[in-house]
């Protein structure tokens, strides 16, 4: 198995590298996947409404924290008032760090909320994202102002500033009740905790509220899980991950890999960095399918939303003692995750990554959210996924933060000065919003404890009136999304209490 030290040889010569034309984008980036953490509900049953179409808020402001700086822009928003009876409460959704999808107006558990509590509904979309496009581009001097500070500017100007949308839809005295997933999920607790006087309720599902530059925790999380499906499974991962070492410096043998595996690229043995992505990339298999096991939501991508490719198949897969030695199951376990996702062969290529992720225009595959996403991980939160919990997870220490693998990411896409900032950024989010410690009221932490982002949800249960609820054996934001037969004991009572406190909380 390979050490730190010897993966730390070479990162001068990567940092001074050149790269090269072809691009690719994995199919879960820093753990988010393409289309966001927070991806639309599946269809269920006919739509609450008709599609909505979109708004725009016309004179959203650029830089809420410089006077001189007078540039307006228009963000984009939906509305559902179907629901809405005179004196219901506003329900705000905030998207994140994807395009908003107007799905959420007809589908989701909030829509049962709305219907009990005739409210009218609101999905609001972030800055930089979509076609929230503050600016012409998402160059480097661009996205200096894509931050989760100016965002909260962005939500409090459209609620309460000297045009706000109270106005436009005759909602002036109205409560207002803010939810939002993942990254959203902690934009609308931290909306509660700082602009207080806007807002009077917070459901912030699997929302991560504490920065952290080394999220070692999320493949442990994947790891218990992946125990919990199949008692051998992270055992068999880890024979595989041994042999792929073993394999790795014999030409024949990396041939065998380039076909057993469907690699679009063959193998640089002598390539430090491309251990890590090699590697990187086959942990993204597990990542994406736990992340996301069972729950009812569309993955970007997947031609089909096939309910059988769960964590639970893929253990199986990697047990079966009839599908040969661990690595020839681990190669099988790709194969289903590429033909879920409708790719011919598996990347790896840091370089090609970098060059993608360089792309600055918004027609570029990269401003769909990954090179956006990046940014703020480069800047505000880190949650760089590790294998530096060797003893928490099957797959080796080859993407670990003692090489800085996201660091050298961020300097290479970035610059030299981003290398490692998210170290001091972190601290600073830490700081400002209260991580862990963070002061606020009436509000709600609904997450599962499946989900690797539990880890870092909001869990101190001695402030009055703020809930966090554990929901054993559920995934990113199941919560969120339609009800099915399937739901868990848990699942619908964690709705039932989220229910039960937006009822109060507007009384």
């Amino acid at each position: 198995m390979a050490t730190t030290g010897h993966l730390q040889i070479g990162l001068l010569f990567i940092l001074l590298s050149s790269w090269g034309t072809l691009g690719w984008i994995p199919i879960i980036f820093r753990g988010r996947p393409t289309g966001g953490m927070v991806g639309p509900p599946q269809p269920s049953g006919p739509g609450n409404a008709s599609v909505p179409v979109e708004l725009w808020f016309d004179l959203q402001i650029v830089d809420h924290f410089n006077a001189a700086d007078q540039r307006i822009w228009s963000q984009r928003y939906f509305v559902n008032g179907d629901m809405y009876e005179l004196g219901g409460p506003i329900f705000l959704m905030l998207s994140g760090e994807a395009e908003a999808d107007p799905a959420w107006l007809q589908y989701g558990a909030w829509i049962e909320y709305a219907k009990t509590h005739n409210a009218f509904l609101i999905l609001l979309e972030h800055r930089f994202y979509g076609k929230s496009r503050p600016l012409g581009d998402i160059s480097l001097e661009s996205l200096q102002f894509l931050n989760s500070r100016q965002a909260l500017a962005d939500v409090a100007e459209f609620i309460g500033g000297e045009f706000s949308i109270r106005d436009k839809f005759n909602l002036t005295d109205n409560k207002l009740i803010v939810f939002g997933g993942g990254y959203a999920g902690s934009l609308a607790a931290w909306f509660r905790s700082k602009y207080p006087q806007f807002v009077d309720g917070v459901v912030a599902s699997s929302a991560p509220v504490f920065a952290e530059i080394d999220f070692k925790e999320y493949l442990a999380v994947v790891s218990d899980v992946m125990e919990l499906s199949s008692p051998t499974c992270n055992q068999n991962v880890n024979e595989a991950i041994v042999t792929i070492w073993q394999w790795w410096g014999q030409p024949d043998k990396r041939e065998k890999m380039f076909q057993m595996f469907q690699l679009c690229d063959h193998i640089d043995h002598d390539s430090t960095i491309e251990t890590y992505a090699f590697f990187n990339a086959f942990a993204y298999n597990f990542e994406i399918i736990a992340q996301y096991n069972k729950v009812n939501r569309i993955l970007q991508g997947v031609k089909e939303q096939d309910s059988k490719v769960t964590l639970e198949f893929l253990c199986d897969i990697m047990s079966d003692e009839s599908r040969g030695p661990p690595i020839e199951r681990y190669a099988f376990v790709n194969a289903v995750v590429l033909n879920l996702f409708s790719k011919k062969c598996l990347d790896f290529k840091f370089d090609k990554l970098i060059t993608d992720l360089k792309r600055t225009e918004w027609t570029d595959p990269v401003a769909e959210g990954v090179r956006q996403w990046l940014y703020q991980s480069c800047t505000e939160f880190g949650w760089y996924p590790s294998t530096d919990w060797y003893d928490h997870q099957p797959f080796g220490d080859f993407f670990t933060m003692g090489f800085n693998y996201s660091c050298v990411q961020c300097a290479q896409v970035f610059g030299y000065n981003y290398f490692c900032a998210a170290e001091t950024g972190a601290q600073e989010t830490n700081l400002y919003y209260g991580g862990f410690y963070m002061q606020l009221t009436r509000a709600v932490f609904p997450s599962g404890s499946n989900d690797p982002w539990h880890a870092l949800a909001f869990n101190n249960t001695k402030i009055p009136d703020t809930v966090p609820i554990l929901i054993e054996g559920n995934s990113h934001c199941a919560d969120m999304y339609s009800s099915t037969p399937d739901d868990s004991p848990q699942l619908k009572n964690a709705r039932e209490t989220i229910n039960s406190l937006i009822g109060r909380w507007i009384s």
